[in-house]
């Protein structure tokens, strides 16, 4: 059963957290994995924690009170978190009210961070991040008026009056960053991306149809067409139903439900009786899932092994696969068995991504087939018109070591950069910890000794009492 992510899952402290309890002073404005909130010195104000998020809310904020008095100065949209209403892309109007709210969206954050700075709300801070989700939200939404080569661009006047919204979003979140600058006068910058963008193509690629050529999958007699139209009527229902209505189905009691429909899409039609592994045929995640529960004398590793040398030797695929990873190649600790088997890195068809589409599998009859023109529209729930692609932004000004090499931090070195330039040791236990001068250390024992009084202080201390007890400390 897929169940749907949620803030509510995160096991451990932020980097908004860790600077917070080692006594800095914080202000987080927008960004995801900030739910469930913890009390910081300072504040925060959460990002979307599940797909459906819309907007910011009152128990998405710390300190409390903080979005009433937000709603009464800037209104209940201060912090929009699906920019745009990309289900409901089709019509010319619709486009053009999105590029225009993309191009205005980042300024009206960098305004709600820098009235968060004033001394009646929140005041001094020694870091403020600002997380802006429309250079997404446009390149996966614009690309093909981006870029003209794109097999997705109309013909004609296909971009009448829009202009690149790509290009007006990237120079309004560079006006944005200036603003911030201008009013908060750092001592340094640093911005990152957790992904670069490129263009789609019209081909549809399935893992899931390539498993069952190769024998990993079977489906149901008779399913495929019935739940082929069951997803294309879910995606005309979700265009139908209004964004707020869908935050509200996927909280709470209604997320199981919602989990189960989604379960239906994406895997409905497999008969799991003859089936050992699977995909999800996502196209921002590529990977296959092995059977929790092999069959006696099918060995995990041994499955994952083949069904990865099947992929790269396969005609109808193996041109489509750059590369194919297993799970213990990248990822360790207690809760690496939350990471699929097998993750499949996708080559690019000519200059552009292929397209997934969950459920889709069940119709086709090759695991490459050109893609059918409902799902061609741009709209979240069918295809869109920009993929994600590896690399991205990454900027740190002045740079760490002025007059050395520089290598550009990647996402995973970010926290442990953040924490050395504001003189905190890093923990052990980040993968990534760029070499740089670092005073103050930032331990267990000072961060339960600092921690902000609505912090679970006497939890640590009443761990780290047990732990003597036991011989550990």
């Amino acid at each position: 059963t897929i169940r749907l992510p949620g803030g509510f899952r995160r096991h451990a402290p932020n980097v908004f957290e860790m600077l917070s309890l080692a006594g800095r002073r914080v202000l987080s404005v927008g960004f995801p994995a900030t739910a469930p909130l913890a009390a910081v010195r300072g504040a925060v104000l959460e990002g979307w924690d599940s797909p459906f998020s819309v907007r910011g809310k009152r128990k998405g904020c710390h300190p409390a009170g903080l979005h009433d008095r937000l709603v009464r100065m800037l209104g209940k949209d201060y912090l929009p978190f699906d920019v745009v209403d990309q289900m409901r892309m089709e019509e010319r109007e619709s486009l053009r009210r999105a590029a225009d709210r993309l191009e205005r969206t980042p300024l009206d954050r960098a305004g709600l961070a820098l009235a968060l700075l004033r001394p009646d709300l929140v005041g001094d801070v020694d870091m403020l991040g600002v997380y802006f989700p429309e250079p997404d939200a446009a390149g996966h939404q614009f690309w093909d008026l981006h870029d003209p080569r794109s097999p997705r661009r109309a013909g004609g006047d296909a971009d009448a009056g829009l202009g690149d919204p790509v290009e007006r979003v990237y120079r309004a979140v560079d006006r944005a960053v200036g603003m911030i600058e201008e009013g908060f006068s750092p001592d340094a910058v640093v911005a990152v991306s957790d992904h670069g963008m490129g263009g789609n193509g019209a081909r549809v690629l399935s893992l899931n149809r390539f498993l069952v050529e190769a024998g990993h999958l079977r489906l149901q007699r008779g399913a495929g067409a019935l739940l082929e139209g069951m997803s294309r009527l879910s995606a005309g229902a979700a265009r139908a139903v209004p964004a707020a209505v869908r935050q509200l189905a996927a909280r709470r009691g209604l997320r199981n439900i919602s989990g189960a429909s989604i379960t239906l899409m994406r895997l409905g039609g497999i008969d799991w009786e003859g089936t050992d592994a699977f995909s999800e045929d996502l196209a921002y995640a590529p990977s296959i899932w092995l059977r929790p529960d092999l069959p006696p004398g099918r060995e995990r590793g041994d499955l994952a092994r083949k069904i990865a040398g099947d992929l790269g030797r396969d005609p109808s695929i193996g041109g489509a696969v750059r590369r194919v990873v297993l799970r213990e190649e990248l990822y360790r600790g207690p809760y690496a068995g939350m990471i699929p088997d097998i993750i499949v890195d996708l080559a690019l068809d000519g200059d552009y991504g292929y397209c997934l589409v969950p459920g889709h599998f069940r119709v086709m009859k090759r695991a490459v087939e050109p893609l059918p023109r409902f799902y061609l529209t741009g709209e979240k729930g069918r295809t869109r018109h920009g993929g994600h692609r590896p690399g991205g932004v990454s900027i740190v000004a002045p740079p760490v070591s002025p007059g050395e090499p520089a290598r550009a931090p990647g996402i995973f070195d970010i926290a442990p950069l953040l924490l050395g330039m504001l003189g905190l040791c890093v923990p052990g236990y980040f993968d990534s910890s760029p070499a740089l001068e670092a005073g103050e250390p930032l331990d267990l024992g000072s961060l339960a000794a600092s921690s902000s009084p609505e912090a679970p202080a006497s939890l640590s201390s009443r761990v780290k009492a047990r732990l003597k007890n036991l011989g550990y400390i």
